[in-house]
């Protein structure tokens, strides 16, 4: 099985380097060349642990994977190779370059959603590079899709045996999360127009409204398991029965010409959802008004023929969690970020709920911040905004006024990746990527193979934390990637000056900032952090709990001076007894000082999650 020779590569990257105008470095030679002998052995013997490549940002990695595609021989010996991007125009921009590159023939071809027409199976495992999305990867690797168009061995076949290597770029989604709320599964039945297909498939429609009927008789707070009998109550199928109406009812829909593709797209992902609740443990979601069943997997390909290419792998929660599986390399570090000025602001409001409140005083209040950092210097300053997507028109509109020489506002997710900003010395993150409480907890059980109970979901253990912590100092770190600090401008990896501004939490009941700005030090060697004094509030605290906590504290208390002395029971189940609905009020309480202090002169004390077991309330007295 040939390969492509790291000398010549060596040659090949240091030129196409060059060409960009970059500046090279013999530590860069030394990445390049592991990068080039980590593709070169997995294609050769694919083993497990997968390696991960966590070269830095602006390291090349991606140039790497081009240049090595393109230099591979176009013959029998091809070893075929699949390349998973974030985007379309990712994908339809790797296999461009590797053509172009290439010098003869188009050995690659970007295979997406997009696409005019698609390629029959047979001429896609003609073509010796494939280039897809990570959404195809994604449900590739899905084994309750309602359809299955392109499993995973289908995207691998090549010619008439398999792809030796598939190149991740980087870090792709690999904790599947199911979530189908209230409103998705109403909607299905009305998505499919045609009544005649509906009344084929009563069965399927039971079970819709089954699952519907139960996601609303769910507990109105926290988090609850959800029996696949109670999915069904309703419906008065077994799981077997009704899965096979789901699928029914899809391949119907599917062929319907009274189904808009739209609609189609949209019916097909809530069955898929359903289905995969139906199949796999599912729990239900519940805060205010929002409400959702949520299921989550871990999304492994079944071979060992991977390299992933990611600049901040050591914060990634499925390596680390997954040493079996996944192998972070250790890495020449090439680039020296002290000229990167990380501004660290402690406020509240740091979520896209304080945006919708009181978005109009925090952007305002932020720019004001910058401006005054600034002064007279503004005007020349070119300032990437990060914000959550329902705030990005509004702060677009409020910065728009600021004269800065240049403006752009982009939303968390839409980012990654991305080069559109190479050139901006400036990046202000208004919030951070919270995503809903379930996430980290999903990404939690799906890495270490556990279900957890009532008890464990609504009070996690620690790691949960220190997971959404990761993830959020990975999220920052590629966020800062975006601007130019990406670009290595001396041999010994400096860059130019850049500032990057950012609100963190002043409290640290869900995150401890100090943690999550450690995690972005431990990407970016280097970096500058400073107090952001401007932009910071005081974290106000009192001896007398708030008017919530006050009720919720009272009935404890109370609850707690009926307890016999040497009795221990569980949070849950106390919570439960007294009636607090509110998930995190009775949390704040947990933590609130006078609560504490009342405790202790009855002589009770709360003891932390072990094992299995939950928090308890002991009472020694």
């Amino acid at each position: 099985m040939s390969t492509v020779t790291p000398d010549s590569f060596l040659d090949a990257m240091r030129a196409k380097w060059a060409e960009y105008g970059n500046v090279g470095s013999p530590a860069l030679d030394q990445v390049w060349m592991q990068i080039a002998e980590t593709f070169n052995r997995q294609t050769a013997e694919p083993r497990e642990p997968r390696p991960v490549i966590p070269a830095e940002l602006g390291a090349g990695k991606t140039t790497c994977a081009k240049q090595w595609c393109s230099m591979l021989p176009s013959n029998e010996n091809h070893p075929g190779v699949l390349v998973v991007v974030r985007t379309i125009e990712q994908a339809e921009e790797y296999a461009k370059d590797i053509n172009a590159w290439a010098g003869s023939g188009k050995p690659a071809f970007a295979y997406h959603s997009k696409l005019k027409t698609r390629p029959l199976p047979l001429v896609m495992q003609q073509y010796p590079i494939l280039v897809i999305c990570h959404k195809g990867y994604e449900l590739a690797l899905d084994e309750l899709l309602v359809e299955e168009p392109e499993r995973y061995e289908k995207l691998m076949r090549f010619r008439t045996g398999q792809r030796r290597l598939a190149i991740v770029d980087e870090a792709l989604d690999q904790v599947y999360v199911a979530r189908l709320s209230p409103d998705s599964l109403h909607r299905v039945p009305g998505l499919v127009h045609d009544p005649r297909i509906l009344k084929r498939h009563l069965r399927a429609v039971d079970v819709i409204s089954s699952a519907h009927r139960a996601l609303i008789e769910a507990p109105e707070s926290g988090f609850h398991v959800l029996s696949a009998e109670a999915l069904l109550a309703r419906a008065e199928l077994n799981v077997e029965e009704a899965d096979a109406a789901l699928v029914a009812l899809w391949q119907e829909v599917r062929s319907s010409k009274s189904v808009k593709p739209e609609s189609r797209r949209i019916v097909k992902e809530n069955l898929t959802a359903l289905r995969r609740h139906l199949a796999a443990y599912r729990w239900t979601e519940s805060e205010r008004s929002h409400r959702a069943l949520i299921g989550s997997r871990l999304l492994l390909p079944p071979d060992a023929g991977q390299v992933i290419l990611d600049a901040t792998g050591a914060l990634n929660n499925v390596y680390s969690g997954r040493p079996d599986a996944y192998e972070v390399k250790t890495m020449p570090a090439v680039r020296d970020y002290r000229s990167v000025t990380l501004h660290v602001a402690r406020t509240k409001g740091t979520g896209k709920t304080a945006m919708l409140k009181d978005g109009v005083s925090i952007i305002q209040q932020t720019l004001d911040s910058v401006l005054a950092h600034y002064g007279e210097r503004a005007p020349a300053r070119r300032v990437l905004a990060v914000t959550d997507k329902g705030s990005e028109d509004k702060v677009r509109s409020a910065w728009a006024k600021a004269g800065f020489e240049a403006l752009d506002v982009a939303h968390w997710n839409d980012i990654d990746g991305r080069n559109d900003w190479r050139d901006f010395d400036t990046l202000v993150a208004l919030n951070l990527p919270w995503n809903r409480p379930s996430h980290d907890v999903s990404t939690y059980m799906a890495v270490h193979a556990v279900e957890l109970d009532d008890e464990g979901l609504n009070t996690p253990p620690d790691d949960v934390k220190t997971i959404r912590e990761t993830r959020i100092a990975a999220q920052l770190a590629q966020a800062m990637g975006r601007i130019r600090l990406r670009r290595m401008t001396t041999v010994n990896g400096t860059c130019e000056p850049c500032d990057v501004f950012v609100r963190f939490p002043h409290w640290s009941l869900l995150v401890n900032t100090d943690r999550i700005v450690a995690g972005v030090q431990r990407a970016l060697s280097g970096v500058n952090v400073l107090p952001w004094s401007d932009a910071s509030t005081k974290l106000v605290r009192t001896d007398r709990p708030s008017v919530a906590v006050e009720g919720v504290g009272a009935a404890l208390l109370a609850y707690v001076r009926q307890m016999q002395p040497g009795t221990t029971e569980k949070l849950i189940d106390i919570r439960q007894r007294i009636g607090a609905k509110a998930h995190g009020t009775w949390f704040r309480v947990q933590s609130n000082p006078t609560v504490l202090s009342a405790l202790s002169e009855l002589g009770a004390r709360f003891t932390p999650r072990s094992g299995r077991r939950g928090p308890q309330l002991v009472k020694d007295r």
